[in-house]
């Protein structure tokens, strides 16, 4: 454990130095001022690990170095003892205020001593074990971003809900049915608002888990015995009802996005985000005999659902100062 010791008193830094030596912790480095113990902070290559700080020191004091030390990010949990004589007890408050976790009195108890940089060595242990589990997980988790990592327009399989297929699917199976059929198919199509600016501030992850939440809000609330949903790329999802007895109720827009509100989108800082769905649908079919029973009317709900949301007032997302959180990631609350 690397150690910064630091006292105006001479004799005291000696016997300090010399009892931690006696234990085993002979990488102490020794400063006699605030602004010498500064200096070696900064100059040092490695960090150091614990600090032992005097209390009562000329110009710069143990309470106000304890302060310094801690807006070093560095050294933010770092543990720090204060060293005072039994007389200067008042002064213990303001020191653990400055962000000292522990004391020691002048003059020292060999047993005391060794016992409070036990427990220091303790607390460095444990810091370090944490950074390595940190930084594990981090890993991982950037591993699995890079796994799931999509561009704006790609189309992608969610495969969230019963009834989601892949766009393609949806396309052949649309392709091969029979005129009859197809001709008593009902196609809607469902664009996120704003889907480009909310893209740009989401971990792959957490997009992935918005869409998989806003096609749960769209399955259970269209309510019909037979239809299949298929994202398909830029926050377009389109939907086909494939039963003659069933059609897209009149109020679906409202319904799905009082859905998708209680789900309570937020930014990664906290901070709301105003998700918005917006449904659009191809011209009505005239004839059994049109050209266009396949994937037009497919096309022509997701060109109607774009169009929708491009023409609506832009809106802001968040807070001004939301634009200081370029890589923020969305997640459902």
């Amino acid at each position: 454990m690397k150690i910064l010791a630091v006292d105006d008193d001479e004799i005291g830094l000696s016997i300090l130095s010399a009892t931690l030596n006696s234990v085993g912790y002979t990488d102490l480095i020794s400063a006699s001022s605030g602004a010498e113990a500064l200096e070696k902070i900064a100059s040092s290559l490695q960090h150091f690990e614990c600090f032992f700080l005097d209390i009562q020191m000329p110009d710069m004091d143990g309470i106000e170095l304890c302060s310094k030390i801690r807006q070093i990010d560095a050294y933010k949990s770092s543990p720090i003892l204060m060293i005072t004589r039994k007389t200067e007890r008042q002064y213990i408050d303001d020191a653990f205020d400055a962000g000292a976790n522990d004391y020691i009195n002048k003059p020292f108890d060999s047993l005391e001593l060794t016992v409070r940089a036990k427990i220091a060595e303790k607390l460095v242990l444990e810091k370090q074990a944490s950074a390595r589990k940190d930084h594990v997980v981090s890993s991982i988790k950037a591993e699995m971003e890079d796994m799931l990592r999509f561009t704006a327009q790609e189309t992608i399989n969610i495969n969230s809900e019963p009834n989601m297929v892949e766009k393609l699917a949806l396309e052949n199976y649309l392709l091969q049915l029979p005129r009859g059929k197809a001709f008593h198919t009902k196609t809607a199509a469902f664009a996120i608002k704003d889907f480009e600016s909310i893209f740009t501030r989401s971990t792959p992850s957490i997009m992935h888990n918005m869409l998989k939440n806003i096609a749960n809000a769209i399955t259970r609330n269209i309510n019909a015995a037979d239809y299949m949903l298929a994202y398909c790329g830029s926050g377009i999802f389109v939907s086909v009802i494939t039963s003659s007895k069933d059609n897209y109720p009149g109020n679906l827009e409202r319904t799905i996005q009082t859905s998708i509100d209680g789900m309570e989108f937020t930014f990664d800082n906290g901070i709301a985000c105003d998700v918005k769905l917006l449904m659009g649908l191809p011209p009505k079919k005239t004839s059994l005999w049109s050209s266009s029973l396949t994937l037009n009317p497919m096309n022509s709900a997701m060109e109607s659902a774009d169009k929708k949301r491009r023409m609506a007032p832009v809106k802001q997302l968040c807070s001004p100062s939301h634009d200081l959180f370029e890589h923020n990631a969305l997640k459902a609350g």
